[in-house]
């Protein structure tokens, strides 16, 4: 019995020792598969649960006008952050953050699944709602601070200076055209987290993170405010669909104030149809009626085959499709300016040889070609401007965050387009169209000469025949008129109360003039030297 009790007791032993090491050889096994064949993987993930990359940047540079009023800036606004798996009861928390982010609570469940480790749901929160989310005191929501883009104007200037995204890129205007010089520093920092969950403030933020540099335009807001207000006025007491207003100082090409109207805020443009976002005085083209007039007298007159009393149609006839086409090249039609906006058109100028007589009297009255608002008031500023063409001017300098200039834009002239005895005969002639009995009377201004030119275009419709009922109206002209120091282009599209350039658009240039030219402390009278002056000390101030 002893020795079967002991065989017993050997045998029962040895079988416990079989079962250990073969536990061992497993535990020995999976150490070195986790360790040697798993090991950077499984660290990774391990890493997954208590980091997190992110990219941040620096402050974004400001857009400012002329005077260093702000139109676009940076400001610090709270990100709100959650880590699902730190939730206790998810489904709770997902009906408290719902009503405070004022957000679809079946989209804050989606958001908060279980699976996910990080989930942003606020980016650049208002500081409401930043407050809202912060009593709740729910475990696992996280506030990082971020920069997001502010338009204190509002709706002032929005086509041109345009806006960027969530992210802090440039997506329309000059917003996107600059980005790069915008945009500031980029560095990918890592977030840690304790085993709650809970984020190391600061933890990996880069410290003197470079911001971007400052675009300061050429807009001044007063006059731009000045021109939005006649604009929006001439679009609504003509039942309009839209309008575009231009003021420019034709000795150096400043661009003073590109307005639009329907007006859109950038601070909420997903509120707003895309089409509202577009800068159509420099992406759209059409066809400009009578204002074509102008370069059509000009080229007659300094060619010499006309004098200023030749009719239109005899004026197209001598001076022949040659020699139209080539004045017309020079004032810049057919051609991209240059100016420092995304997506500019170069209008239609077809080669003169396709052209029959009856295309060469069209195109000396507006039809048969295209231009841009920007291409017109550039033009017509030539004539303002003594014969020549100068490049159209948004931007004056890009300057660092110490107010240093990185890259200054200084007026460029392009080319001398005709005489300065030329301009200036073409000048008295729109005199006449601002006289009693003229096209253009209600621009007139009490006390100060005018000269300008009305234009009425029938538009053309989808199947490219002109359509009925359809017009765009327009006013382009110079103050004061004798030595102009303001070329204002105004443009309404499709009014349905009257369809005049001389009664839709004149009354809104008058408007823009006479604020503008009181504004800039220009006096009426013909003090050429003092209204210089007085314009330059304005732009300087």
């Amino acid at each position: 019995m002893t020795t079967t009790a002991t065989i017993r007791t050997r045998l029962r032993a040895g079988i416990v020792g079989v079962f250990f090491l073969l536990a061992l050889l497993a535990i020995s096994v999976q150490a070195v598969r986790l360790h040697v064949f798993e090991g950077a993987w499984l660290s990774e993930r391990a890493a997954r649960e208590y980091e997190r990359a992110m990219v941040v940047q620096g402050k974004r540079g400001a857009i400012t006008d002329r005077n260093g009023s702000p139109l676009a800036v940076s400001i610090d606004s709270p990100s709100i952050a959650a880590y699902p798996r730190q939730m206790k009861d998810r489904k709770t928390a997902a009906r408290q953050l719902a009503r405070a982010l004022n957000q679809p609570q079946r989209d804050v469940v989606k958001k908060l699944d279980p699976k996910r480790s990080f989930v942003w749901l606020k980016r650049q929160a208002t500081p409401r709602q930043a407050e809202a989310v912060q009593v709740l005191g729910i475990k696992g929501v996280d506030f990082i601070t971020e920069h997001s883009r502010y338009y204190p104007s509002k709706t002032l200037a929005a086509q041109l200076v345009g806006f960027s995204g969530i992210d802090g890129h440039g997506l329309e205007g000059l917003e996107f055209y600059f980005d790069a010089y915008l945009k500031g520093g980029e560095q990918e920092i890592t977030v840690l987290k304790d085993a709650l969950g809970r984020r190391f403030e600061g933890a990996g933020m880069p410290a003197n993170l470079p911001g971007g540099t400052h675009v300061v335009l050429t807009i001044d807001r007063t006059i731009q405010h000045i021109a939005q207000k006649a604009l929006e006025a001439s679009v609504t007491e003509y039942a309009a669909q839209s309008g575009i207003a231009i003021v420019m100082a034709p000795a150096t090409g400043e661009v003073l104030a590109l307005a639009h109207y329907p007006f859109f805020n950038p601070n909420s443009y997903r509120d707003f149809r895309r089409e509202l976002w577009r800068n159509r005085a420099i992406t759209d083209s059409f066809e400009p009626g009578s204002t074509m007039k102008i370069f059509n007298a000009a080229a007659a007159i300094d060619s010499g085959v006309c004098s200023p009393s030749t009719g239109s149609v005899k004026m197209a006839e001598k001076l022949g499709s040659r020699q139209l086409h080539h004045y017309l090249r020079a004032f810049g039609f057919g051609q991209r300016s240059g100016i420092t906006c995304p997506g500019e058109t170069a209008g239609s100028l077809s080669s003169f040889k396709a052209w029959s007589a009856i295309d060469t009297g069209a195109i000396s009255f507006g039809q048969g070609v295209s231009v841009s608002a920007i291409q017109l008031i550039a033009a017509a500023s030539a004539i303002a401007n003594d014969g020549l063409l100068m490049k159209p001017l948004l931007v004056k300098e890009i300057t660092n965050r110490n107010g240093r200039t990185v890259k200054r834009f200084s007026p460029e002239p392009v080319r001398r387009v005709v005489s300065s005895h030329t301009a200036a005969t073409v000048r008295r002639i729109l005199k006449t169209a601002i006289t009693e009995g003229g096209t253009g009377v209600n621009a007139a201004l009490k006390g100060y000469s005018v000269c300008g030119k009305t234009g009425t275009a029938q538009k053309i419709d989808d199947s490219g025949t002109y359509a009925k009922g359809r017009y765009l109206s327009s006013f382009v002209g110079f103050a004061p008129a004798d030595h102009p120091e303001l070329a204002i282009l105004v443009i309404v599209d499709e009014p349905k109360v009257q369809s005049y350039g001389g009664i839709v658009a004149a009354p809104a240039f008058r408007q823009i003039a006479l604020e503008t030219l009181s504004y800039l402390n220009i006096p009426p009278g013909p003090d050429a030297d003092r209204l210089q002056v007085s314009r330059g000390n304005r732009a300087n101030g």
